[in-house]
């Protein structure tokens, strides 16, 4: 039986990394999901993109040879990856369309020009899918050598054929921009080039420069900073140019967007689901408070009082709506009238008796929720009533209008590419609430003269609402995202989060005895001729088949109860996951555990020195998946780059807890407040106590909202630290149940978290913070593994990876990375211990009922 044909594709991950965030651009066009890879543009490839991101790419740089090839394809059709350790499925049912169009944006110099090889068969998909550089050729070559990028995807309709030919006329120059502090690699701008004749002492004629664009004019799409490539008609009138591109989003409107995707979150879809029980039969009351101590029964009222609360604030919210259309229609009838002016707002308040700077903040709030009632539906309310963010939303502040307006610009059109995944999953949430029968917001009607509408009368909203005098531009029109049939209920992908159990604990005892010291094993000055030279032995490290395999290596590693300098042994998560067993002729990699186990290390003192878990598969999707979230709210933090590259930086961002540099207050007179003491000529009253660090204070929204995007990644960690080694959280947590006013850390028991983006650290310990420390890591690419050195081990440190170890006395360093990668960092202050125990010696005027901790 003949093979089926294959389908060459080149593909450069290098390059590709490079290019996603363009490719992101072209989300709105190519109608993808945000975060797939270009290989994800095939259809039934999508189970392969985690096999490329996670499993397949060495820790080597590519190189030109034949031994590099990623994977290819065995007859039974499935895609073998790296070493024949990996097969994936295909699906080949899918038919499929040519597109092809120009990127070619600026490279960075680091990237190698080699290419990675996959085969895959298919009978469906003949055509050839290529990524190549811009031509390097020199000016005086034929323009045909300028490359473009082809791709082939599921069919999205008839296209132009200026598209499908690839006539694109002119060669593009490519150009970007750091205004923004954009990288590299990110395409700003793409413009034809200008050959107007020049004339001394006058501007060019640029008049008939027109911008680049795709296909014919019916086609047309823009390649711009923050817009995405979109079809629209081009006019133009006495010089004015329709585009069909937007502003672009405000970073406070996103991190508004983002906060309304909390919805989806576990605990606020539960408060959404009990709001909607409340609404179809409001509970009549409650246990009145009394001196019972029942903490049952105080839930319960808890939580009822809580979901009536959600109610009050969504009838709160639709009496703000009904004011300001009572306004706009006493305007109406004014006008009618004959009127010139419309009336104030002062005189309106004037007229029934009210405070002026009440009724204009009544005026002010409601007109910013009918706004995004406009944009969304009047099912927005509700979202926003159990998410409380009404004062956010309605919070005067220099930016409020354009940001409010900035929101409701991206939600009605939806089409930012980088903002159109986040848009499209609460527009599910909305057609979810439209689809669901709520009797009692039937109740709930809107009048503005003789127009009436309900929550589910959508169109008639849209029509009254657009027509409100807000003093905007009036809405786009909807995108088609929003043209869903609300006669077939839809079900979002909530969350419905059941207990986290523990995984299985393995541990592995060795001879190695850890140092108890914060002393660094190389002199003052060397730091980073030391890691450097370490990070070339670690290219000899020993790479382990199995679980077994590792086991023994590592035992006889520390046989002499320390490791030999030098030597290190990977550790990959994958060990934990299956075992390689003997068939035939070949290895077949077979998953036996139903869940990962959690590896623990132990010392011969039985200190667990390492301790590495890692999420479900399905927690590793959703906790991946919220980094375009953190993009939202951290815009191009999250980035390709390359640590070894002229410039290279990185950012870290801390959401902690301190107690280090603070007054202590021992010795200090007895009988005086501590406000009234002082010591020394500078004084610092509220670093008598823990602060918060600088980005929490400042940034409070920003905050909240990454704690509440990680915080199912913050409980696993928590569970399974505790069952994995509870020794360790029992002396990390102290501080965090010591936090002033009861404060909560999202990532208890740790008091915090550092963010990273792009972090290489030479090698160094943590001698500030507690004895432990806990990294989750993300990585798209490869190398950023972490050594410990003392240990002789190397993590690979793969995304929904969690390690924990004794970071105040072992020395840890990473490998050189190119790629995306981020890490979050838990770690308590080492001064907290001091506040836990006796607080800072200021325990004659702190309440505590427990004076001390148990301390090392």
């Amino acid at each position: 039986m003949d093979s089926a044909p294959a389908v060459d594709l080149s593909l450069e991950p290098e390059f590709v990394h490079a290019l996603m965030k363009d490719l992101n651009k072209l989300q709105g066009w190519l109608e993808l999901p945000q975060g797939q890879h270009l290989v994800s543009l095939l259809p039934g490839l999508q189970n392969l993109q985690r096999e490329l991101k996670l499993k397949c790419l060495p820790s080597e740089p590519y190189s030109a040879s034949e031994d590099n090839v990623l994977g290819a394809s065995d007859s039974s059709g499935f895609l073998t990856g790296r070493a024949g350790k990996s097969r994936v499925p295909i699906d080949q049912a899918s038919a499929s369309a040519t597109v092809t169009g120009p990127l070619g944006p600026k490279l960075p110099s680091f990237l190698p020009p080699s290419l990675v090889h996959l085969t895959v068969p298919s009978t469906t998909l003949g055509k050839r899918i290529t990524v190549t550089r811009p031509s390097t050729s020199q000016s005086n070559e034929p323009q045909t050598k300028k490359t473009c990028i082809k791709w082939t995807i599921p069919a999205l309709g008839p296209l132009s054929e200026a598209v499908a030919a690839g006539e694109y006329g002119p060669p593009l120059e490519f150009s970007t921009s750091s205004d923004e502090g954009e990288d590299e690699a990110d395409l700003a701008h793409a413009h034809k080039k200008c050959n107007a004749p020049k004339t001394k002492g006058k501007r060019p004629d640029r008049r008939n420069a027109t911008s680049v664009h795709v296909g014919t004019d019916a086609d047309i799409g823009y390649i711009g900073r923050g817009v995405a490539i979109g079809p629209s008609t081009p006019q133009t009138n006495k010089g004015w140019r329709t585009d069909g591109t937007g502003p672009p989003v405000t970073l406070q409107a996103g991190i508004l967007l983002t906060q309304l995707l909390a919805i989806f979150s576990d605990r606020h879809s539960t408060s959404l689901v009990a709001l909607i029980s409340y609404l179809q039969d409001p509970l009549k009351g409650h246990q009145p408070l009394s001196g019972k101590t029942d903490m049952r029964a105080l839930i319960a009222d808890l939580l009822i009082l809580e979901t009536s609360a959600h109610a009050n604030d969504l009838l709160y919210m639709c009496k703000l709506i009904q004011l300001v259309l009572n306004v706009d229609q006493i305007r109406l009838d004014f006008t009618a009238e004959g009127g010139k002016r419309n009336p104030g707002v002062g005189g309106i308040a004037a007229d029934y008796d009210q405070p002026i700077r009440t009724f204009q903040h009544w005026h002010t709030c409601g007109s910013r929720l009918l706004h995004l009632c406009c944009a969304g539906g009047m099912h927005m309310l509700l979202i926003i009533a159990c998410l409380g963010l009404r004062p956010a939303l309605t919070n005067s502040y220099r930016e409020a209008v354009k940001d409010i307006n900035s929101l409701a610009d991206a939600i009605r059109e939806a089409s930012e590419g980088k903002w159109k995944p986040l848009v499209r999953r609460l527009i599910g949430g909305i057609h979810y609430l439209q689809s669901t029968p709520i009797p009692a917001l039937e109740h709930y009607r809107f009048t503005r003269g003789n127009d009436e509408f309900t929550f589910t009368d959508t169109k008639k909203s849209d029509s009254v609402l657009q027509s409100v005098q807000t003093n905007l531009f009036t809405l786009p029109s909807r995108a088609p995202d929003w043209n869903f049939d609300h006669s077939k209920p839809w079900a979002p992908n909530f969350h419905r989060r059941k207990s986290i159990q523990p995984a299985e604990v393995v541990i592995i005892r060795t001879a190695l005895k850890l140092e108890r010291t914060s002393v660094l094993p190389f002199s003052k000055g060397q730091q980073k001729e030391w890691t450097e030279q370490q990070r070339i032995l670690t290219g000899n490290s020993v790479v382990p088949n199995d679980f077994n395999e590792f086991r023994d290596k590592l035992t006889d590693m520390h046989k002499t109860g320390t490791c030999p300098p030098g030597q290190y042994i990977d550790l990959d998560s994958d060990i934990m996951e299956g075992q390689a067993f003997k068939y035939g002729p070949r290895y077949i990699f077979i998953l036996i555990f139903l869940t990962r186990k959690t590896l623990v290390i132990e010392d011969s003192t039985g200190l667990k020195v390492l301790t590495l878990m890692t999420m479900p598969d399905d927690m590793i999707d959703r906790f991946d998946n919220g980094f375009d979230n953190i993009d939202a709210i951290l815009p191009n933090e999250f980035c390709w780059d390359d640590s070894t590259r002229e410039g290279y930086s990185y950012s870290c961002f801390a959401y902690t807890w301190y107690y280090r540099s603070s007054e202590k207050g021992h010795g200090s007179p007895e009988g005086a407040h501590p406000h009234n003491l002082h010591k020394g000529v500078k004084v610092n009253h509220q670093q008598r106590t823990p602060y918060s660090s600088i980005n929490t204070v400042q940034k409070a929204m920003e905050f909240e909202t990454i704690s509440e995007v990680f915080s199912e990644a913050f409980d696993f960690q928590r569970v399974n630290f505790q069952h994995a080694n509870p020794e360790a959280f029992e002396e990390v947590r102290p501080f965090a149940d010591a936090l002033p006013l009861n404060s909560a850390s999202p990532c208890y028991p740790f008091a915090g978290y550092m963010l990273n983006f792009r972090v290489v650290t030479d090698a160094h310990k943590d001698a500030l913070d507690a004895k432990w420390c806990l990294i989750i890591f993300v990585k798209r690419g490869f190398g950023a593994e972490l050594c410990l050195y003392e240990l002789g081990v190397k993590v690979k440190g793969k995304t929904g990876n969690m390690l924990a170890f004794a970071s105040r006395w072992t020395t840890h360093f990473n490998t050189h990375f190119q790629g995306q990668r981020c890490t979050l960092v838990l770690h308590t202050d080492k001064e907290g211990d001091d506040w836990a125990e006796d607080t800072g010696g200021w325990a004659d005027h702190v309440a505590r009922h427990v004076r001390r901790y148990a301390r090392d």
